[in-house]
């Protein structure tokens, strides 16, 4: 139901569009092909990262981008996009995502805010298409490669972000699955792991949980700064809105103290400052 709409939007800025079928009992298939997609199968082997890195390797395009069936690519900034593609050779490209209210709400009135759900963020969804320039992760996959990325000045729509669909598919609680079943192979995890852990358990309704993730995530982080562990490896997404959920529970020493240390740490905390840097201004009008 979504598939067709994601096509249409990207179909006349790209060389080519593939489809990766990890297991549709639906005419999904034809769908891609009648929007002129080229479709492979891939078993479904609860890895979204298996899967990117897959559908990577059956192009040879100098730069591949990940879109999601319920996502939408804004047709404005389409030649735009291909002329900074072809001035670029850095290994990864952010792309502004904004949710939308609805997934009947149409990409205009979502970029003009009018039903946008919260503000736009930055995500790496644009790969060089080099050996070993994958993904990695099991859910919530990410790049191997963020130092030296660059921004690109076009938005997708994601339409998904629809509380009423996203509950109705069960993706929070597929997502968390996945995240619980890690975290019992392996308890020593990075700092994002627990942000995504923490996302999960809000999205489901399960706060305590949220916090705790939350708090889990934060210590560690602390950890990888006093250890001076590699730029970015901190990298943690919600969790530069821990000082925000400090503040708004009346921890207001403990809040300004973190808002403090993430501010000076913010080259280690993240490698996509945009998006950080946006939560602590958000913070400081919390604070004001």
């Amino acid at each position: 139901e979504m598939l067709g709409g994601c096509l249409e939007s990207i179909k006349d800025f790209v060389d080519e569009m593939i489809v990766v079928d990890t297991g549709s009992t639906d005419n999904t298939k034809q769908i891609a092909l009648d929007h002129g997609a080229k479709v492979f199968d891939f078993a479904w082997i609860n890895d979204f990262a298996a899967a990117r890195n897959f559908s990577k390797a059956q192009t040879n395009c100098d730069y591949v981008m990940a879109l999601d069936a319920d996502e939408r690519f804004d047709a404005e900034a389409g030649v735009a996009m291909r002329t900074m593609l072809n001035n670029q050779d850095a290994k990864v490209g952010f792309i502004r995502l904004v949710n939308a209210k609805s997934i009947d709400n149409d990409v205009a009135s979502v970029l003009s805010g009018d039903n946008a759900n919260g503000t736009a963020t930055y995500l790496p969804r644009v790969l060089l298409n080099v050996e070993g320039n994958d993904w990695v992760g099991r859910v919530h996959e990410a790049p191997t490669q963020l130092r030296g990325a660059f921004y690109l000045d076009a938005d997708l729509v994601h339409l998904g972000a629809d509380s009423d669909y996203r509950s109705s598919k069960g993706k929070g609680l597929r997502n968390l699955k996945l995240l619980e079943q890690i975290l019992d192979e392996d308890p020593d995890q990075p700092p994002i792991f627990y942000s995504y852990l923490a996302g999960e358990r809000e999205s489901i309704g399960d706060l305590d949980g949220f916090l705790e993730a939350l708090e889990i995530g934060w210590e560690k982080s602390l950890m990888y700064v006093e250890n001076s562990f590699d730029k970015g490896y901190a990298n943690s997404g919600i969790l530069s809105i821990y000082p925000a959920v400090l503040l708004a529970r009346n921890q207001y020493k403990e809040g300004l103290q973190a808002l403090a240390m993430l501010i000076k740490h913010l080259d280690i905390f993240s490698t996509n400052a945009v998006n950080t840097l946006w939560q602590v201004i958000s913070t400081c009008f919390q604070v004001n």
